[in-house]
């Protein structure tokens, strides 16, 4: 595979990748950074981006069935976005009702994964975000892999699981990993460099460097092609990270020729009866396919994901803090005496959160305040008349441009589209809406209450035709800049990665329980 970088000077990434990875095995690419390995990963899941150019094949059950993407396959990536203000239940509870069919019981299927991924004693706790203290890094890990899990997929792709996490938290989370492909599922990950016990929870390894395959074949013998190659494992570093001291081209030295360990080890596995047996189990693919790789679309109907889609946003958007700190400052003022701005209450139906649009709320208030005392009492004289035209210009664009302050929380919001689009969660027009129709609430009582605030003060018409004229200005205005952001969000769809399979001169075969090929070897 081939890519440009910012001279125009093509640089190689991948370089003849051949491998296979079948059901109930969890397959480990490995490599140091920068050797391809989330550019495999992608490649393989049909998230390759569209600049780069490569050739190549990749096959389920020994057939080109296309993209693996929008459904096809569970993806989870290496940052796990989720919506901070959900408890895990919430949150595993959404996923399942936004893809499984309305008759499914989709409570006990959550039950199940929860159970699956060991989040019992979390159920109830808030995801969490920089503001909300939450679950911890290696349960968020195992939220975002549950996410996936509730429509059970035979395919799992994982982008660095284990990054920031120490290696108990590593170990634990591969270990419920692990536990899934007794569900007869293939699981492929890139794993950057895991501790001794959880290498050994891997079936298959595919070690990278610099876009050259080091080994492929059964993790614990990786070691024997390492001594064949007269690089042999020392008895005081684990198999791990000796892998990666050999290949780290980052670090070489005098006294650590890493090029020529490279070289070596190439030439060592092209050479072994391990790149042969290889070669001959895709070959054996290929000549003879299993059925062809299908996944039923089952999602609900569009209005049904609509529905559920806003009533999540509603959620998001009633316990989401906001982002200024002298913003809480104000509205903390109001909170009854007692209450708790940040709780784990395991009753999450009635948070004792402060919304982003009601910090809004409160700073629209003190604003318009502010400009209606400023122009009190305008009379009908021709100066009064050009007060007029500057308090309805202030008021509109101060109310306008102060939409901003939801512009961070839109942030982490595309990132969560993004995530759920490609992992085939919903279409762009059933965000547009959800997004459009959470925001109706929210934005009536901003727009009401800044209407009464400045508009009697400041002592315009007291004719009700002219009052709800003004509410409805303040209404479109503030509409249109928010809605601009989301509809700025579904628009990035369409310049996604490229989801057509790339084949980097790779030649994978993955295999699904249906084939009859596939069985573990």
């Amino acid at each position: 595979m081939r890519v440009k970088d910012s001279k125009g000077s093509e640089r190689l990434i991948l370089k003849g990748i051949t491998g296979y990875c079948q059901p109930r095995h969890m397959l480990a690419i490995m490599g140091p950074s920068g050797c391809g390995k989330s550019t495999l990963l992608d490649t393989l899941a049909g998230r390759l981006a569209s600049s780069a150019e490569s050739d190549g094949e990749i096959r389920v059950n020994g057939h080109n069935t296309g993209s693996l993407s929008y459904g096809k396959s569970a993806y989870v990536t290496q940052d796990e976005m989720l919506a901070g203000t959900l408890t895990v239940e919430e949150t595993l509870l959404f996923a399942a009702r936004l893809r499984l069919p309305v008759a499914t019981d989709k409570m006990a299927i959550v039950d199940s994964v929860i159970q699956e991924l060991g989040l019992e004693s979390v159920r109830y706790t808030y995801v969490g975000n920089w503001h909300l203290r939450g679950i911890s890094g290696g349960q968020r890990r195992r939220v975002a892999i549950g996410c996936e899990l509730v429509t059970s997929p035979t395919l799992l792709f994982l982008d660095e699981p284990t990054s920031g996490l120490d290696s108990a938290a590593a170990y634990h989370v591969m270990a419920s990993v692990r536990k899934l492909t007794e569900g007869c599922r293939t699981i492929i990950t890139v794993i950057h460099q895991p501790a001794s016990e959880t290498f050994e929870l891997f079936d298959k390894l595919l070690l990278l460097a610099a876009g050259d395959t080091v080994y492929f074949g059964d993790a614990l013998k990786a070691e024997d092609m390492f001594a064949a190659a007269q690089l042999a494992v020392p008895s005081s570093r684990s198999a791990p990270d000796h892998f990666l001291h050999c290949i780290n081209r980052d670090f070489q030295s005098e006294t650590h020729d890493v090029e020529r360990n490279i070289a070596r080890l190439v030439a060592t596995f092209r050479d072994s009866k391990i790149a042969e047996a290889t070669k001959a189990t895709v070959t054996e693919f290929h000549a003879n396919p299993g059925e062809v790789y299908h996944v039923e679309k089952t999602a609900p109907s569009f209005f049904t994901q609509t529905g559920i889609l806003t009533w999540r946003t509603l959620i998001n958007n009633w316990r989401n803090v906001g982002t200024s700190q002298y913003l809480v400052v104000v509205v903390v003022v109001v909170v009854p005496h007692g209450t708790s701005l940040y709780s784990r209450s395991p009753h999450p139906s009635n948070p004792p959160f402060v919304g982003l649009f009601w910090m809004r709320l409160a700073m629209y208030i003190v604003l318009c305040l502010a400009i209606g005392f400023i122009y009190f009492q305008l009379g009908t004289s021709w100066k009064d008349v050009f007060s007029r035209a500057a308090l309805l210009f202030f008021v509109v664009a101060f109310l306008t441009f102060m939409a901003i302050a939801g512009f961070p929380a839109f942030v982490d919001e595309m990132k969560i589209y993004l995530r759920e689009r490609l992992n085939g969660y919903y279409s762009p027009m059933v965000f547009t809406l959800s997004n459009t129709f959470a925001s109706l609430p929210f934005i009536w009582v901003i727009a009401c209450v800044s209407t009464v605030c400045v508009y009697f003060i400041a002592g315009l018409s007291n004719d009700g035709g002219d009052v709800i004229c003004g509410y409805c200005e303040l209404y479109a205005h503030e509409r249109a800049i928010t809605r601009s952001l989301t509809y700025a969000n579904s628009l990035i769809d369409a310049h996604s990665p490229s989801l057509t399979p790339l084949h980097c001169q790779t030649s994978f075969s993955i295999s699904s329980p249906a084939s009859p090929s596939s069985s573990p070897s």
